[in-house]
């Protein structure tokens, strides 16, 4: 063997130093250090590479030492020097953690010291190796058990193991996002274009997602077209965002199959709990509100407080003999338990403004009072939409940055879809569509003959208004005339002439004078 280093720990230091003297003598190139105690061979240890590790036995008793501790287990193999009265065995020291116990007046025969030695080091170095080698192939295997052959993602099993692990709650941030993703109309795909092109997308789309997850992020392929990502995130605004851009990366990517490039859409549904509350049941709530985007026009993500929001619209919409306006006041009561003061000012006391002001533009333009009760309904929807934003976006007294408020406009867009689950009629349900759209990236599409441009901008002056002369954390509060003012002036809008002179009107309403 090449030089060794050896460290002998033994109560008497005179004689130690001779051990090392004749060893040395037989194997100058090697080195050999002589420690007293338990506690010194330890520190000498930490400091010092070892090859092996010599204790004298009544320091091995009278220590109490462990050998099977870490620090001397991964330091070097332990032999044994017993003692001419030992009454513990070579077994039982081997059993002890000793890879080897020679009876003390051997060791003074240095040649047979060496040779001991020097077996014990060689075996420990081949047992090393072959736990390396095994670890290895362990490793091997795990992976190969917990990735997804096509995309080359982790797949189920390796989340399911993840969750039941205590690697979160080890992490240090304090939230984590739960991301469901689901390709839109992936069947169609595999039928028009066969399964080889359905593979390609799936493998291009987790080519995506190892681009967009940073490290300590975990994507998955969840199963068939779903894939799943774990990642951390300060707040619900902040993994929406996230999803939307991967949303809208992938509406613009074009997908190889072959023979041609097709485009396809991805709907997708957020979670966002408290680091040490992640569980396979985060999981499913990601996967109602991945049902939610999925049952409401796909290309869209969702979040789990819309997916309360809505659920709780169904719920009403399953009472009987109740009138619109019971409806929204039963659904307005359902969840004014999950709101907070921000939301509530928005659900309530924002949407009580709004309904207000679209009564009084209507009736200034002598609408019909059922289209002007369906104006007032819808704007009230879009208000309560609005409030499934989370409570601390809502009460921020600054500026919301351009994805938050993109973030607070697509909560708007809830609206018509918590009209729809009450059940209301479909004037109301198509105004709040067009009224979310009007202020969405959306196009408001084809709306029914019921819903007219001059409706829908009395629903836009109306929610614009309210918000304006209504207390909010991030901006004054404005009188009803200046409010009027500036939504004249208003940026790149083009007022219907009739509609304009009715919001004018308000100015001489005495009694949304006092609202304000």
């Amino acid at each position: 063997m090449s030089e060794l280093k050896i460290v002998i720990a033994i109560s008497d230091a005179q004689r130690g130093r001779q051990m090392a003297v004749l060893l040395l003598d037989t194997r100058w190139e090697s080195s050999v250090s002589v420690v007293s105690s338990v506690d010194e061979l330890i520190q000498f240890a930490r400091e010092n590479h070892i090859d092996a590790i010599v204790i004298e036995e009544s320091i091995a008793l009278s220590d109490a030492v462990d050998l099977q501790s870490r620090e001397l287990r991964d330091a070097a193999p332990v032999v044994i020097l017993r003692g001419p009265e030992s009454t513990i065995t070579s077994g039982e020291w081997i059993r002890r953690g000793a890879a080897d116990a020679a009876p003390a007046e051997e060791s003074t025969n240095v040649l047979f010291l060496w040779e001991r030695l020097e077996a014990t080091i060689e075996r420990s170095r081949t047992a090393r190796r072959e736990r390396r080698r095994i670890n290895r192939r362990f490793r091997s295997l795990r992976r190969a058990a917990d990735t997804d052959p096509l995309t080359g993602l982790n797949n189920r099993r390796y989340v399911e193991r993840l969750l039941n692990s205590d690697r979160w709650r080890r992490d240090r941030r304090s939230h984590v996002a739960c991301l469901l993703l689901d390709l839109d109309n992936f069947k169609t795909i595999n039928d028009s274009c066969g399964h080889d092109a359905g593979d390609r997308v799936l493998k291009t789309l987790g080519e995506v997602l190892l681009a967009s997850a940073s490290a300590g992020e975990t994507a998955v392929r969840w199963g068939g077209e779903e894939f799943l990502v774990l990642k951390a995130a300060s707040s619900l605004a902040e993994a929406w965002t996230w999803a939307e851009h991967l949303r809208r990366q992938v509406e613009l990517c074009e997908f190889d199959t072959g023979d041609d490039h097709l485009r396809v859409t991805m709907s997708a549904g957020v979670a966002v709990v408290p680091i040490d509350e992640l569980c396979e049941g985060t999981v499913c709530i990601a996967d109602r509100a991945l049902l939610l985007a999925k049952e409401r026009g796909k290309n869209r993500v969702c979040t789990w407080p819309m997916a309360v929001m809505v659920e709780l619209a169904e719920q009403i919409e399953s009472e009987p003999g109740l009138t619109p306006e019971q409806r929204i006041d039963r659904y307005l009561n359902a969840i004014d338990g999950f709101l907070g003061p921000a939301q509530r000012r928005c659900a309530v006391h924002h949407a009580s403004i709004a309904r207000g002001i679209a009564l009084g533009i209507g009736g200034a333009m002598n609408r019909c009072e059922d289209q002007v009760l369906a104006i007032a309904e819808a704007v009230a929807m879009q208000s309560a939409g609005r409030a499934a934003a989370p409570e601390s976006l809502l009460a921020r007294s600054g500026p919301l940055t351009a994805d938050e408020r993109r973030f607070v406009a697509e909560n708007a867009r809830l609206g018509p879809e918590i009209a729809a689950a009450l059940e209301l009629p479909r004037p109301v349900v198509e105004l709040a569509r067009g009224g979310a759209a009007w202020n969405h990236d959306h196009p408001p599409g084809r709306l029914s003959s019921a819903v007219s441009s001059p409706d829908l901008q009395i629903l836009a002056a109306s929610d614009a208004l309210a918000a304006m002369i209504e207390e909010r954390p991030y901006a004054r509060r404005r009188t009803l005339d200046r409010a009027v003012e500036e939504l004249e002036r208003q940026p790149g809008a083009t007022w219907d002439p009739v509609v304009l002179h009715a919001v004018r009107s308000l100015v001489h309403n005495e009694k949304l004078k006092a609202a304000a």
